[in-house]
């Protein structure tokens, strides 16, 4: 694991640079979501937790990222997800009529069946964990 030390002799601009061209590349070769759980994993390790700003800049833009891009609507249908306005099939449990309600503005879920609820991030994780195959 490299150690970076904000103190060394990069100036700002090349340190954004640095920061900018390794994020690039991390978008490139890995899925979005995971790059962005890294980003956020970091935000929260005890040497830059202690930096509340910093913290909560990182955590904003991480969701600026991700709300830019995606919306729950759009992961559902990659996943064949049957939407009917701002309800869907709940892909988390047996669920024949729509009980997944969603805002894509604000990129929040919130099942009534199971009571499955939380962001986009939590919405993309919990499709991985429960094994719901993406439409060829």
């Amino acid at each position: 694991m490299v150690d970076v030390n904000v103190d060394f002799m990069l100036k700002q601009n090349q340190l954004k640079e640095v920061w900018f061209e390794l994020t690039k590349k991390m978008f490139k070769n890995f899925l979005y979501y995971e790059v962005l759980d890294l980003v956020l994993k970091a935000s929260e390790e005890k040497d830059i937790k202690k930096y509340k700003k910093l913290n909560k800049f990182i955590k904003s833009q991480a969701r600026l990222l991700i709300d830019k891009k995606y919306t729950i609507s759009k992961i559902a249908k990659e996943y064949n997800i049957k939407i009917k306005g701002d309800k869907m099939v709940c892909p988390f449990h047996d669920d024949k009529d729509p009980s997944l309600s969603f805002d894509d503005s604000k990129n929040v879920f919130n099942c009534f069946g199971c009571h499955a609820k939380g962001d986009i991030i939590e919405f993309k994780r919990r499709l991985i964990e429960s094994g719901v195959k993406k439409r060829s």
